[in-house]
């Protein structure tokens, strides 16, 4: 079965959990096992917020952490499987790359549909999953529900 893309978004954001400072440091990211740090403004808000990507064995996991101007953090935590090429919602490679592009395109014109909640505009910036090998995962601030989609 293939999942269109409004579909796949619809998937991904029922799979995204809010959680605390304190909940990240009980869990087994390390350093060793960070592979990329990148700051961008993805929530629109004026301030840098962090991506942090993190291997498994057998998962990649991305941390898209803001922290508002008072101080509060909130964190998204999305895991994808890796080396997985027969599962729609999985790399098929283990090396993965966390990209900042420009949401300056049409969406219609990449994935052949709107993207609810997604404004064009060569200001606002979109976060990529890529392992180079199959789809990649792009992450967006969606302008209807106010959130990462």
């Amino acid at each position: 079965m293939k999942l269109h893309y409004t579909e796949f978004i619809i998937f991904i954001c029922l799979n995204f959990s809010i959680i605390s400072a304190e909940e990240l440091l009980n869990q087994e990211y390390s350093l060793e096992n960070s592979v990329q740090k990148v700051k961008v403004d993805f929530n629109i808000d004026g301030l840098d917020d962090i991506v942090e990507g993190y291997h498994s064995d057998s998962t990649f996991t991305a941390l898209f952490i803001s922290i508002n101007k008072s101080g509060k953090k909130d964190t998204v935590s999305i895991s994808i499987k890796l080396a997985d090429s027969m599962n729609q919602i999985a790399f098929c490679g283990e090396k993965i790359t966390i990209e900042v592009e420009k949401l300056d395109y049409d969406p219609v014109d990449i994935f052949g549909e709107e993207l609810s909640g997604f404004i064009q505009s060569d200001e606002l910036y979109g976060v990529r999953l890529s392992d180079g090998m199959c789809d990649s995962f792009l992450f967006f601030w969606n302008h209807n529900f106010k959130q990462l989609h």
